[in-house]
Parts: C-alpha cells; structure tokens; sequence
C-alpha cells in the first residue's frame, strides 16, 4: 500500500488536514479488498480439491486453516492502514512495539491452540490459524488504541 509515502509527502510539505482524506480512502479501499479476500479464502477449498492431494486429513486442515484465516483479514488490513499512518508521521514506535509484542505472544499461543494445552481442546493447524486471527484482531486494536490516546 502507498499510504505511507503519500502522508509522508503531505505531512512534509505542510498539508496535513489532507491526511484525514488518504486515510479514509484506504480505509474503504481496504474494507473492499478485505470482502473479496475473504470470498477468495472462503472458496479457497474448491483449489484444494484441484490438487488431488493423497491425504484427505490435510486437505480439511488446510480448509480449517483457511475458514479461520479468513476472519482475521478486515483485522490486518485495518492494522495496516493505521501502521502505514504512523510510519508516514514518523511514529515508527507504535508499529515496532506492537509487532515485538505479537511475537513474543504468538509463540506459546501457537502451541497452546496447535497442541491442546492449558485445557484448550486440541486443533493442530486450524488452531493456528485461530490463533493467527486473534493475533490479527487484537493488533488493529492496539493500533486503534494507540491513536484514540495519542489524539
């Protein structure tokens, strides 16, 4: 995406009330792409049934994995326009400590909803993907956050 050069450039040459214009644009640029993503990952299980894969097992795991990715999409996409944003005023912070947060995060989550730990049921690859769409939600969030404070 191009926002962030695009506020860059009019936070340096003094325009900054257009700002508030680009980000609404990729706001709804982004909720359009979200839908269609979605649509695409949703009917991601016909390209599947294309390969003729040998194990029927992993074939339902990767639809799981996808069905479940598939809610996390408007998250991200959100995340990075208000990432893109940042980085275009130089508030490069933001973004840094909520991707070091995620990582630390996702590690154990990954093996607590791939592995059926800590009283969790166990969900192999569709567990991470659950885990990858709250990963997603929750840093859209934090960034949605960020700026309702920083405002």
């Amino acid at each position: 995406m191009a926002l962030t050069p695009v506020v860059a450039q009019l936070n340096g040459s003094g325009r900054r009330p257009r700002i508030a214009h680009q980000v609404q644009q990729a706001f709804i640029l982004d909720a359009i792409v979200a839908v269609i993503t979605m649509i695409v990952l949703y009917n991601g299980k016909h390209v599947i049934a294309l390969m003729h894969t040998d194990s029927p097992e992993l074939a339902n795991v990767a639809i799981g994995y996808l069905h479940v990715m598939l809610l996390g999409v408007p998250g991200y996409l959100f995340y990075q326009v208000l990432r893109c944003q940042c980085e275009g005023l130089s508030k490069t912070k933001p973004g840094m400590v909520i991707s070091f947060i995620g990582v630390l995060i996702n590690i154990p989550l990954n093996y607590i909803f791939i592995y059926g730990k800590f009283g969790m049921p166990e969900l192999g690859g569709v567990g991470c993907g659950l885990h990858r769409h709250r990963d997603r939600r929750d840093a859209g969030l934090l960034y949605h956050h960020f700026h309702r404070v920083a405002a």
